[in-house]
Protein backbone atom coordinates (compact mmCIF):
# COMPACT_ATOMS: atom_id res chain seq x y z
CA UNK A 1 0.00 0.00 0.00
CA UNK A 2 1.37 2.83 -0.94
CA UNK A 3 1.76 6.26 1.39
CA UNK A 4 -1.21 8.69 0.93
CA UNK A 5 0.57 11.95 0.12
CA UNK A 6 -0.53 15.48 1.62
CA UNK A 7 -3.59 15.96 -0.70
CA UNK A 8 -4.85 12.84 -0.08
CA UNK A 9 -5.28 12.90 3.51
CA UNK A 10 -6.83 16.70 2.84
CA UNK A 11 -9.09 15.37 0.58
CA UNK A 12 -10.03 12.79 2.64
CA UNK A 13 -10.55 14.62 5.97
CA UNK A 14 -12.82 17.31 4.00
CA UNK A 15 -15.13 14.51 3.83
CA UNK A 16 -15.36 14.11 7.34
CA UNK A 17 -18.37 15.93 9.36
CA UNK A 18 -17.53 19.07 11.06
CA UNK A 19 -17.76 16.75 14.27
CA UNK A 20 -15.25 14.12 12.54
CA UNK A 21 -12.65 16.70 11.41
CA UNK A 22 -12.85 18.69 14.69
CA UNK A 23 -11.95 14.96 16.49
CA UNK A 24 -9.17 14.67 13.66
CA UNK A 25 -7.58 18.23 14.77
CA UNK A 26 -7.46 17.24 17.93
CA UNK A 27 -6.01 13.82 17.41
CA UNK A 28 -3.50 15.91 14.94
CA UNK A 29 -2.87 18.80 17.80
CA UNK A 30 -1.78 15.90 20.29
CA UNK A 31 0.31 14.44 17.90
CA UNK A 32 2.24 17.59 17.37
CA UNK A 33 2.60 18.71 20.77
CA UNK A 34 4.41 15.00 21.90
CA UNK A 35 6.92 15.30 19.19
CA UNK A 36 7.34 19.29 19.74
CA UNK A 37 7.66 18.14 24.11
CA UNK A 38 9.86 15.46 23.12
CA UNK A 39 12.43 17.31 21.74
CA UNK A 40 16.11 17.70 23.77
CA UNK A 41 15.46 21.64 25.27
CA UNK A 42 18.41 23.91 24.43
CA UNK A 43 19.15 26.64 26.44
CA UNK A 44 21.08 30.19 25.54
CA UNK A 45 24.04 29.68 27.90
CA UNK A 46 24.94 26.83 25.41
CA UNK A 47 25.62 28.63 22.91
CA UNK A 48 28.27 30.64 24.56
CA UNK A 49 31.42 30.60 23.29
CA UNK A 50 30.45 29.43 19.76
CA UNK A 51 31.88 30.69 16.55
CA UNK A 52 34.40 32.65 19.09
CA UNK A 53 37.36 31.20 16.22
CA UNK A 54 35.81 33.54 13.48
CA UNK A 55 36.34 36.59 16.02
CA UNK A 56 40.00 35.50 16.31
CA UNK A 57 42.30 38.91 16.13
CA UNK A 58 39.37 40.99 15.32
CA UNK A 59 38.90 44.16 17.39
CA UNK A 60 34.83 44.46 18.69
CA UNK A 61 35.22 48.03 17.98
CA UNK A 62 37.07 48.56 14.97
CA UNK A 63 34.42 45.64 13.62
CA UNK A 64 31.28 47.92 14.76
CA UNK A 65 32.88 51.07 13.73
CA UNK A 66 33.58 49.72 9.95
CA UNK A 67 29.82 48.33 10.24
CA UNK A 68 27.92 51.67 10.61
CA UNK A 69 30.28 52.71 8.44
CA UNK A 70 28.62 50.87 6.04
CA UNK A 71 25.39 50.94 7.20
CA UNK A 72 25.78 54.64 6.30
CA UNK A 73 26.83 54.82 3.41
CA UNK A 74 24.45 51.86 2.24
CA UNK A 75 21.30 53.61 3.45
CA UNK A 76 22.85 56.85 1.30
CA UNK A 77 21.42 57.40 -2.30
CA UNK A 78 24.80 58.03 -4.10
CA UNK A 79 22.93 60.72 -6.22
CA UNK A 80 22.43 62.81 -3.43
CA UNK A 81 25.01 65.06 -1.65
CA UNK A 82 23.03 66.37 0.74
CA UNK A 83 21.75 63.31 1.82
CA UNK A 84 25.32 61.85 2.32
CA UNK A 85 26.17 64.96 4.10
CA UNK A 86 23.61 64.69 6.80
CA UNK A 87 24.21 60.97 7.19
CA UNK A 88 27.73 61.70 8.12
CA UNK A 89 26.71 64.45 10.62
CA UNK A 90 24.04 61.65 12.05
CA UNK A 91 26.67 60.47 14.60
CA UNK A 92 27.65 64.37 15.55
CA UNK A 93 23.67 65.05 15.71
CA UNK A 94 23.18 61.83 18.43
CA UNK A 95 26.16 63.21 20.60
CA UNK A 96 25.00 66.45 20.89
CA UNK A 97 21.34 65.14 22.06
CA UNK A 98 22.41 62.86 24.76
CA UNK A 99 24.83 65.77 26.40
Amino acid sequence: MATPTYDDVLSRARQLSAEEQLELLEALATIVRQRISSRPRRSIPELQGLGKQIWHEMDAQEYVNRERDTVIHRAVPVSCPQAEQLAMDQPRIHKTAQS
